[in-house]
């Protein structure tokens, strides 16, 4: 009985170190989504914007990308895993989370 303590001890130990890690998101993974849904109201650098120009109010996204101290990485994570106005119809999984914060954290100058 020990033993099967320990063991579910190192691999709890070890999931929490490598969970962030490989929580990381996968920039092309978003491209469907951002073409699809985030389009219609930010401006993306290689997208065509799907409304007109002064109609929407939305961050572009590489104005998000070049100021990370503001638009942080956990910062966007939390501002997408809410429900908020006009996204309040999307329902993003964790990993589509991921995926759009690594898309917008991609398109920072380096």
């Amino acid at each position: 009985m020990l033993r099967i303590g320990f063991l579910v001890t190192v691999g709890a130990v070890f999931i929490a170190a490598t969970g962030p890690a490989m929580a990381k998101g996968n920039a092309e993974a978003a491209a469907p989504i951002v073409a699809e849904y985030c389009t219609a109201c930010h401006v993306i650098p290689g997208y065509k914007p799907r409304f007109a120009k002064g109609e929407v109010d939305a961050p572009d996204f590489q104005k998000m990308a070049d100021h990370p101290n503001v638009y942080t990485h956990e910062r966007l994570k939390t501002f997408l895993s809410k429900p908020h106005f006009p996204m309040t119809k999307y329902i993003l999984s964790a990993s589509d989370i991921d995926n759009l914060v690594a898309f917008i954290e991609a398109l920072r100058k380096k």
